[in-house]
């Protein structure tokens, strides 16, 4: 009568590390993504500050060359603020479901006295 080992193979146990890499990746949240553009009139504006924020959380970042922004975050409701030395702010509230990507387009307005970076 043969004796077996009570340690299990080598094949279980990659088996089981498989699987739980697996439902635990299906477990993750899907992200969804925010994908905006910031202008003055039909010209770019570059290097404005975006800020998105929920309840929990906060994300900055800079406008690219064509005034593009993006964020990637959980689904929920978030507010975004876009600042510029030489205009007025802009604050946009949206919500978004898992996956979606939202597309927003904003319009800055010059400020008739731009306000003067402190140092």
């Amino acid at each position: 009568m043969a004796i077996r080992s009570a340690r299990p193979s080598k094949c279980l146990i990659v088996l089981f590390i498989a699987v739980l890499a697996i439902s635990t990746a299906s477990a993750q949240k899907i992200q969804s993504r925010l994908e905006g553009v910031v202008r003055d009139g039909a010209k770019p504006v570059v290097g404005a500050l975006a800020v998105m924020n929920d309840y929990e959380s906060v994300w900055h970042m800079k406008t690219n060359a064509a005034g593009e922004f993006s964020f990637i975050m959980p689904s929920g409701c978030y507010d975004v603020l876009i600042s510029s030395p030489l205009f007025h702010p802009s604050v946009k509230r949206f919500c978004v479901k898992s996956g979606d990507v939202t597309k927003l387009s904003i319009k800055l307005k010059r400020e008739a006295a731009p306000r003067i970076p402190l140092s």
